[in-house]
C-alpha cells in the first residue's frame, strides 16, 4: 500500500501523552449470539467481568461496539449498536443505562451495524433557541483551533459517534445504507432527541432498485483537512440483481464542515469488485493515530487498499479488519485479520512484506493497545469464542471466553472488540509549527480539545535521506547506534524504521538543539499512552 507521499523539510505532527497516572485499561468483547459483553483486563489478559445486555424486543443481535471519547470522561461509557437502538453502557457500573431508538430519530426503520467514536473537536455552537448551555464554549478563531470558524462565531467541545446503518426508504421499501452521526454527550445524558441526532443521510445516493446494498462498518480518520474538521470512511456491500455482475465493496467518504456546524455529507464511493458473490459481509478499515493511511480490507480478494492513493498490498486470505500502528511514514505497521485463515498479518506498507501470526479460529475484529508504540493487539475470534493476544515482543496467548474451548459452532460468537479509551488516546495537538534555526529547531503546538490540564507530549523525528550527519539518524535493526535520547522502542535496540524519540513528556515549545541541519527532517509526535 505504498503511500506515495513526498517528504518535506521539517514537516511535523504532535500528539499528547499524559502526565497523569494511567488507569487500568480494559478490553471489551461484544458477543453476537449470547448477547453480552465480556471484559478482559488489558494487563493480565484475563476475563474479569461480564455485562449481560437486556433482551432485545425484536430479537436483534448486537453488532457494533465503541468506547466514548467525550473529553470530560473518555472511556467511562461504551456504545453498543443493536437493531435500531444504541445501548449506552456505564463502564464503572457495568450496566446498560440508556437505550436510544435511532430509527425514531431518523423517522424510518433502521438496522445499525458497525460504529466508531470520533475524537473531540471544536464545533460550531448550537443556536441559542435549542436551550443548550454548552460547557467549555469559546470564541472561534482562538489560537490553535484546527478548522477554526471565523472570528465572532462560537465553538464548543463535542465528540460524535458514527454509525453505519441499513434504513428502509418509506416510499419504495428498498433498503438504503446510511451514515448516522450522533452526539455522545446527548447519548450519555439522555438529552432531547433533536440534540442527539447530528446528521444522517444516504451513503450511495438513494434507493438502488438494481442492486442490494448493505452497510457494513465505519472508521473515523484522525486528522482534520482544512474546513472538513471530521472525516470518516464507511463500507458498503453491493450485490447486483444480475447474476453475471460481481459484488462490489464500496468505501464511502463522509465529511463534516466547520462553518456549517453539524452537517455531514457523503462523497464519491471507491469501488472494489469482489470475486465471490454472497460473501459474508465484514470490512472495517484501519488508520493510524495521527496521520493519514486509511487501509481498506477487501475480504476474499486478500488485498489491503490505501484509500488515499489507491496503492495496495496483497498478503492473501479473507481480510475483514485492519489496524495501523506507528508515529509516521516508514514506521507504520498494518495489522489485518484473515477470517478464513485463522491468522493476523503484520504488514510493512512500504514494501508489502507480511508476517503471519496464528490466532484462534475465525478472527473478525481487532484493536490495539497503543496505537503509536503498540504494546498488544487484541483479536476477537468468533469461531472459537476466544480472544487472541499478540504482544510486541512476538509472544502471544489465547484467552477463551468460556471455561473450556468450545466444540463445533460458537456459543457466544464475538463480533466486535474495543480497547478502552483514556485521556491520552483522545488528546492531540493542534496548530503545529516548526521554527527552523541555524543551530536548533523550535516546535510549537496547542493542546487540542480532548487534552485535560497538565497534558504532556512526546516528540519524534526522522531523517528524510541517508546522510550520516542527520541528527535523527538510527542504525540498522538490532544495532545500538542511535542519536536519540531514546530509541523508538524505549531502551530496546533500533528497529530500523527510521524514527527516534528526541523528547519525552514535554510541553510546547520543544527545542531540538541538534536540529540545525541543512537537510530535511520529519517531526512527528504521537501519544505515549494512546
Amino acid at each position: 500500500m505504498r503511500s506515495g507521499r513526498t517528504s518535506i523539510a521539517a514537516a511535523c505532527a504532535v500528539a499528547a501523552g499524559m502526565s497523569i497516572p494511567a488507569l487500568a485499561q480494559e478490553v471489551w468483547v461484544l458477543d453476537e449470539k449470547s448477547g453480552d459483553i465480556e471484559i478482559l483486563d488489558a494487563a493480565s489478559e484475563q476475563v474479569i467481568a461480564a455485562i449481560p445486555l437486556p433482551p432485545a424486543p425484536d430479537g436483534a443481535a448486537p453488532r457494533g461496539l465503541a468506547f466514548s471519547t467525550r473529553p470530560a470522561a473518555p472511556g467511562a461509557h461504551a456504545f453498543v449498536t443493536r437493531g435500531a437502538f444504541v445501548l449506552v453502557v456505564d463502564a464503572v457500573a457495568r450496566a446498560v443505562v440508556r437505550e436510544v431508538d435511532v430509527g425514531a430519530l431518523l423517522g424510518r426503520r433502521a438496522t445499525l451495524k458497525g460504529c466508531a467514536a470520533a475524537r473531540p473537536r471544536w464545533r460550531a455552537s448550537p443556536p441559542p433557541d435549542t436551550g443548550r448551555s454548552p460547557p467549555g464554549a469559546r470564541s472561534a478563531g482562538a489560537a490553535g483551533a484546527a478548522g477554526a470558524l471565523p472570528p465572532g462565531d462560537s465553538q464548543v467541545k463535542t465528540a460524535y459517534l458514527h454509525i453505519a446503518a441499513d434504513t428502509v426508504d418509506p416510499a419504495t421499501g428498498i433498503v438504503e445504507p446510511w451514515f448516522v452521526v450522533l452526539d455522545q454527550d446527548a447519548l450519555v445524558s439522555g438529552g432531547p432527541l433533536f440534540e442527539t441526532l447530528v446528521s444522517a443521510g444516504p451513503l450511495t445516493g438513494g434507493p438502488n432498485p438494481d442492486a442490494t446494498e448493505r452497510a457494513l462498518d465505519v472508521t473515523v480518520l484522525p486528522t482534520v483537512a482544512g474546513p472538513r474538521v471530521e472525516r470518516a470512511w464507511y463500507t458498503v456491500q453491493e450485490t447486483p440483481a444480475l447474476q453475471e455482475l460481481p459484488d462490489r465493496l464500496l468505501a464511502v467518504p463522509v465529511a463534516g464542515l466547520a462553518k456549517t456546524g453539524p452537517t455531514f455529507s457523503a462523497g464519491t464511493p471507491r469501488a472494489t469488485e469482489l470475486s465471490a458473490r454472497g460473501w459474508p459481509s465484514r470490512s472495517r478499515p484501519g488508520t493510524p493515530f495521527g496521520r493519514e493511511l486509511p487501509v481498506l480490507p477487501t475480504g476474499p480478494e486478500g488485498r489491503l487498499e490505501n484509500l488515499d492513493t489507491g496503492g495496495e498490498c496483497a498478503p492473501g486470505g479473507e481480510l475483514v479488519a485492519a489496524a495501523v500502528a506507528g508515529p509516521g511514514p516508514a514506521s507504520y505497521r498494518v495489522f489485518a485479520a484473515d477470517r478464513s485463515g485463522g491468522r493476523v498479518f503484520e504488514i510493512d506498507p512500504a514494501d508489502c512484506s507480511a508476517t503471519p501470526y496464528p490466532t484462534a479460529a475465525g478472527p473478525v475484529a481487532l484493536d490495539l493497545l497503543g496505537h503509536v508504540l503498540w504494546r498488544k493487539l487484541f483479536v476477537a475470534c468468533r469461531d472459537d469464542d476466544a480472544v487472541t493476544v499478540l504482544r510486541a515482543d512476538g509472544t502471544s496467548a489465547i484467552v477463551y471466553l468460556d471455561s473450556a474451548p468450545p466444540e463445533g459452532t460458537c456459543q457466544r460468537c464475538p463480533v466486535a472488540i474495543a480497547v478502552q479509551e483514556t485521556a491520552a488516546s483522545v488528546c492531540e495537538a493542534e496548530d503545529l509549527r516548526v521554527l527552523r534555526g541555524d543551530l536548533k529547531n523550535v516546535l510549537e503546538w496547542t493542546p487540542g480539545p480532548g487534552c485535560p490540564p497538565g497534558s504532556t507530549f512526546d516528540v519524534f523525528c526522522a531523517c528524510v535521506d541517508s546522510d550520516p550527519s542527520c541528527p535523527c539518524r538510527t542504525g540498522p535493526p538490532g544495532s545500538a547506534e542511535s542519536r536519540a535520547a531514546q530509541p523508538l522502542q524505549g531502551a530496546a535496540p533500533n528497529d530500523g524504521n527510521g524514527w527516534i524519540r528526541i523528547g519525552h513528556q514535554v510541553q510546547s515549545p520543544f527545542v531540538h538543539h541538534d536540529g540545525g541541519y541543512p537537510g530535511s527532517l520529519l517531526y512527528d509526535v504521537e501519544p505515549s499512552g494512546g
